[in-house]
């Protein structure tokens, strides 16, 4: 497919090797200077693993037919997804992805790339889990839950840096777990793990409490269970300062 995609990029997501065809000159402008998915090229080389090289290919072009929204469908390593503007193909044993989606606007090309390389990923041993992510010294905290933003605005305002905005993904290797970070915090897109989890709810009032979760069943996590060293439940009040030092207090636990 991509001999006839003339614009080429490479970008080591999760650290793994990708290669990004394309026939969109704007498409390839942009990841190629705006960087949208994160500072992934400046990765250091000795994080990179050897190939073969995933591969995304994505076609430009216009929307001719409408055929409303698409679920994912899966089979083995194959997927297929669509909502109407945009077709996307991962075939997880291959290494390999393809896009057909509308000229304008270019999130929407930007975004099936993410798409397909996270579905990539999964079948290179990186396995996601939903929840934002902030760093403190090299270690990791993950927040799941709804309505992080204030939270995460606070953590930010005490020195905690952004890993994450919406999923991480976990890998190991001889020398432990790794987490990957999603390209919000921009050049910040790995910490060694393993990392601590905060199960975040709105409770009533100014306060805020922290509660460590020993029991909390860990299969839930599946394939991630490894990247998580202990589970806490976060209940955060009004006073997102006392929320976020809370936070604070979990990272730098060792």
């Amino acid at each position: 497919m991509s001999s006839g995609l003339a614009h080429a990029l490479w970008l080591p997501l999760f650290g793994l090797p990708l290669t990004v065809h394309t026939n969109s000159r704007a498409l390839a402008d942009a990841l190629g200077w705006e960087r949208p998915l994160g500072g992934w090229a400046s990765l250091p080389t000795e994080l990179i693993e050897a190939p073969p090289a995933l591969q995304i290919d994505v076609v430009a072009g216009a929307v001719e037919e409408q055929l409303g929204e698409i679920r994912l469908y899966r089979h083995g390593p194959l997927a297929l997804a669509g909502d109407g503007s945009r077709l996307l193909l991962a075939q997880e044993d291959r290494g390999y992805g393809l896009a057909f989606v509308p000229t304008d606007p270019l999130s929407a090309a930007i975004s099936a790339i993410w798409d397909l390389g996270t579905l990539l990923a999964r079948g290179r041993g990186r396995a996601p889990i939903r929840a934002a992510a902030l760093e403190r010294d090299g270690r990791a905290v993950l927040l799941a839950g709804a309505d992080l933003t204030g939270l995460m605005r606070a953590c930010i305002g005490r020195g905690l840096r952004l890993l994450a905005e919406d999923v991480v993904h976990v890998s190991g290797d001889a020398h432990g777990p790794r987490i990957w970070g999603d390209g919000a915090g921009d050049d910040l897109l790995i910490c060694a793990g393993p990392a601590a989890l905060c199960r975040v709810e709105r409770g009533v009032g100014r306060s805020s409490q922290l509660t460590a979760l020993p029991d909390t069943p860990m299969y839930r996590l599946g394939d991630a269970a490894a990247a998580v060293r202990a589970t806490y439940r976060l209940i955060i009040g009004d006073d997102l300062e006392m929320a976020a030092a809370l936070v604070d207090h979990v990272a730098c636990a060792g």
